[in-house]
């Protein structure tokens, strides 16, 4: 079901694992909207606060800094990547909002970028579908489908930094279009953390709008991603600032930028908006292309139905 030369940006760290992830999800949600049906997953085996202890205790600076992509693992790795170093980008201020995403899977410990959200329980982070649920597919050495777990949250993570802290989260949630389906255009998840030293996340590191519905013409938009294969280490942020269009009849938005594994799920920020530490966010990224000049990243702007998924995290 992946097309061709369309991968995912999800990054692999060390094949160290300590946690289950797999399992079935224990909340099935549906809601209508237009006539249509949104079904609205969660994660198994909600996160306790004993447990948190030892996802927080388990994520050391080793492990964090030993991200590889996960593209590798799976067999997605063309030989089109392994071009020249992506020329030196001046350094802008990162936004605190934004950070690099830490889990495990059955082959091992991940990473993939999340951002910080607007919510009612201020809580919550966005990120990919394929960053906490393989998708029915599967494939690889996650040779079957399965949910992940152990999410960690490091927003503005620089060279094993952790300004703001790891925030452990509680569960996950992500469409069923996604989960059972593989639909690229339900490719978003959210994720609900735990208070850190009695305060919520957004409290303490800001929190970015969402904007569903747009349309893939864009300009002045600005991406943000821990991208974590060659030639990225996955340990600084890295930025890409443009225009984005329509890739073809598809659903997808495509901006050029050379990000690649360990970058999915970061913001698309749209320049009204953008401040230091938030801005307002229409798109997460999806996938990249790996044969085409110049590398585009690719993502599906963040349907109606996330409204759906929101009010039932939120409620």
């Amino acid at each position: 079901m992946r097309r061709p030369g369309v991968v995912l940006v999800t990054g692999l760290l060390a094949l160290a694992g300590t946690f289950a992830a797999t399992g079935a999800a224990d909340v099935a949600h549906a809601a209508t909207r237009h006539g249509h049906r949104t079904s609205i997953l969660r994660s198994p085996a909600p996160v306790t606060a004993d447990r948190a202890r030892a996802v927080r205790d388990y994520w050391t600076p080793a492990r964090m800094a030993a991200a590889t992509p996960v593209d590798a693992l799976l067999g997605l790795t063309s030989t089109h990547d392994r071009g020249r170093a992506p020329a030196r980008q001046r350094r802008v201020h990162v936004p605190s909002s934004v950070g690099r995403l830490f889990f495990t899977t059955s082959a091992g410990d991940a990473s993939c970028t999340a951002s910080a959200i607007r919510t009612r329980k201020r809580n919550q982070v966005i990120t990919a579908g394929h960053c906490v649920n393989t998708g029915p597919d599967g494939g690889g050495l996650l040779g079957q489908p399965e949910w992940f777990s152990n999410w960690v949250f490091v927003p503005r993570y620089h060279d094993g930094q952790r300004p703001f802290g790891k925030w452990v989260a509680t569960d996950a949630f992500a469409f069923g279009g996604w989960v059972n389906h593989g639909r690229y255009s339900r490719d978003q998840a959210v994720i609900k953390f735990q208070r850190r030293h009695g305060r919520k996340l957004t409290r303490v590191v800001g929190a970015n709008l969402v904007r569903t519905g747009l349309h893939q013409r864009q300009r002045g938009v600005r991406i943000w991603g821990w991208p974590a294969e060659f030639q990225y280490d996955g340990e600084r942020a890295v930025h890409c600032d443009g225009r984005t269009t329509r890739r073809g009849l598809s659903k997808d938005a495509k901006m050029r930028c050379p990000m690649n594994g360990g970058a999915s799920g970061g913001p698309w920020l749209l320049r009204k908006d953008r401040h230091a530490d938030w801005g307002l966010i229409f798109a997460v990224t999806s996938r990249r292309t790996v044969h085409h000049r110049p590398k585009l990243l690719l993502a599906v702007p963040l349907p109606d139905a996330l409204k759906d998924l929101l009010r039932h995290v939120n409620r």
